[in-house]
């Protein structure tokens, strides 16, 4: 994994380079860039899959793209790339606060405390700080960048911390998707059973009116990355404002990563899909999908036509017979069917003619850095069928942030 902020491309080819030496990642070489300056990249790297997210806000015209090519010695099929890039109007409060930044965030003016960006928990070198997280969510390293609020040595009144997000404009849609990482934790009253002193609240503020909290968290999850995701509706210009009370004294911490918003409704993983074609994806994808997942997508079709499915990207936990975490097509609701694992994509999935749904069932144990799948259906004639989906890609460049013109 590597963090770069950079103004020409000679510091991540560099970087790719002793990659391959050491057998990390297959060959790899910059192909392309548009002008400007380099900005703060990140890349993660799944099962020697490299994959680059940009994920920044910037004005209009402002937006670098980079492409990256991989060629692999290794016996890997349709190694082919596909770019999705996302222009939605409710990204620019996307961040990851890598490179030591707020992106689009400003600091609340009407609070006590503000809210730092850190590298680990010994980053600051005050021993007050043990509990705050090690790594950041983004990257999974000590490298990473996050966002935290540390308690105070001495809580005096309510000691608050907020976060607003810039104005977003009412989109296409009222409904809106917020996604976030949370880590949070207490000094020792709180193992002892009294009430938690610190909590975590989303507003939202428009025309100068802060409304809410939507959402609050005050449970400890000691140790652990957590996700939040919320729906809301809103038919005005809308600020999000995150907002940490650490009422806890000289130990303790609420942390924040990759904020995602989105102008759409949060996607569930249990739908019955009719639609004569349509996407769908596991739990957090592209983000490593959570534990104890139990999804399924019912694809249905008329009587006279059959479902053809096909999977972009598999990335899951592999075992030998598919048992822990898995991804299953079935024609019954009766079995799982055929399951699948691991990061080779089966091939594309015809229904037979008795069949007018398939299911797709999708089953996790353990939450362990993997993306889970994307896949694509389409409802063709049940007779003279041609491929109406071809050979999908094994390989994806993800790039985030808002397109220029």
């Amino acid at each position: 994994m590597f963090v770069a902020g950079a103004s020409s491309l000679q510091t991540i080819n560099n970087w790719f380079r002793q990659q391959v030496r050491k057998g990390v990642v297959p060959e790899a070489d910059i192909t392309k860039q548009k002008s400007g300056k380099l900005p703060q990249v990140w890349v993660t790297h799944v099962r020697n899959q490299p994959d680059i997210a940009n994920k920044m806000a910037a004005p209009t015209g402002a937006v670098f793209l980079l492409l990256v090519y991989t060629s692999s010695v290794y016996a890997y099929p349709r190694q082919r790339f596909r770019i999705d890039a996302d222009n939605d109007a409710s990204a620019v409060a996307d961040c990851a606060f890598e490179g030591n930044s707020l992106c689009s965030w400003t600091q609340g003016q009407d609070d006590t405390l503000d809210w730092s960006v850190l590298q680990g928990w010994d980053a600051t070198g005050d021993t007050y700080w043990t509990t705050l997280p090690s790594t950041d969510h983004t990257l999974a390293t000590s490298d990473g960048w996050y966002v935290a609020i540390e308690s105070p040595a001495t809580a005096v009144g309510r000691p608050v911390a907020r976060l607003q997000s810039p104005v977003i404009p009412l989109g296409d849609k009222a409904e809106q998707c917020l996604t976030f990482q949370y880590h949070m934790t207490e000094n020792y009253p709180a193992d002892l059973g009294f009430d938690a002193k610190n909590l975590l609240n989303v507003y939202l503020l428009s025309e100068g009116e802060l409304k809410g909290p939507i959402w609050t968290m005050g449970e400890l999850l000691y140790g652990y990355w957590n996700q939040a995701e919320l729906s809301f509706t809103t038919h005005e210009d809308f600020q999000v404002v995150l907002e940490a009370v650490v009422e806890s004294q000289n130990t303790g911490d609420i942390a924040l990563d990759d904020i995602k918003l989105r102008n759409r409704p949060c996607a569930g993983c249990n739908h019955i899909l009719t639609d004569r074609t349509g996407t769908f994806t596991s739990p957090r994808y592209p983000d490593p999908y959570p534990q104890n997942t139990d999804c399924t997508w019912t694809i249905k079709a008329p009587d006279d036509r059959r479902i053809r499915l096909a999977f972009d990207l598999i990335d899951i936990l592999e075992d030998e017979n598919c048992e822990i975490d898995y991804v299953a097509v079935s024609g019954s609701e009766n079995g799982d069917g055929i399951r699948h694992c691991g990061s080779i994509a089966p091939e594309v999935y015809t229904s037979r003619a008795s069949e007018i749904k398939l299911q797709v069932k999708f089953r996790t144990t353990w939450e362990s850095g993997y993306t889970g799948f994307s896949a694509r259906y389409a409802i063709v004639p049940g007779k003279g069928i041609r491929a109406s989906l071809r050979d999908t890609p094994s390989y994806q460049v993800r790039i985030y942030g808002l397109l220029g013109v």
